[in-house]
């Protein structure tokens, strides 16, 4: 008699631990997933800030651009096609200076640099989307003329 009841004793030992590291392998699991929503809840927050600040980027420069000048001497057309594909021209008057945010560029104390800072700016003030629709980010752009083929670089970096 003492055999079994040692047995039942020992069976029951055995299916309380058994639920009880079924227990803990259920709250690790549900504490991971609780992790992977906190973590995609703040990447999604951080996505949102940062559209955001873009946002507010490209309103910035957009104020700085100098209106669009009449068509005549000194001023240059260009026909700019996006990743997306839009396709805009704009004219550029070749001799003016742009002033730009002082947060743009901080060392540049907001005078342009480069010959062709007018155009980065343009650009950089334009909402671009991918073929699939997500947002580019403009400092990723290059900006490459057609023939002879030419990368333009700004002050710092690309755009």
């Amino acid at each position: 008699m003492e055999t079994s009841r040692a047995r039942i004793v020992r069976d029951q030992n055995s299916e309380y631990e058994q639920a009880l590291a079924q227990d803990e392998q259920r709250l690790q699991e549900e504490r991971q997933a609780r992790e992977r929503a906190a973590n995609i809840e703040r990447k999604r927050a951080e996505a949102k800030q940062r559209a955001e600040q873009q946002k507010r980027l490209r309103q910035a420069v957009r104020d700085s651009l100098p209106s669009e000048p009449a068509q005549g001497e000194g001023v240059i057309s260009l026909r700019i096609v996006f990743p997306d594909g839009n396709k805009k021209v704009r004219r550029f008057d070749s001799e003016s200076s742009l002033k730009v945010a002082n947060y743009l560029f901080g060392e540049c104390g907001g005078v342009i640099l480069h010959p062709f800072q007018a155009l980065f700016e343009y650009v950089m003030a334009q909402e671009i989307v991918d073929s699939d629709g997500g947002d580019i980010d403009p400092q990723r752009l290059r900006i490459v003329t057609r023939f002879p083929r030419k990368i333009l670089q700004s002050s710092k970096g690309n755009l």
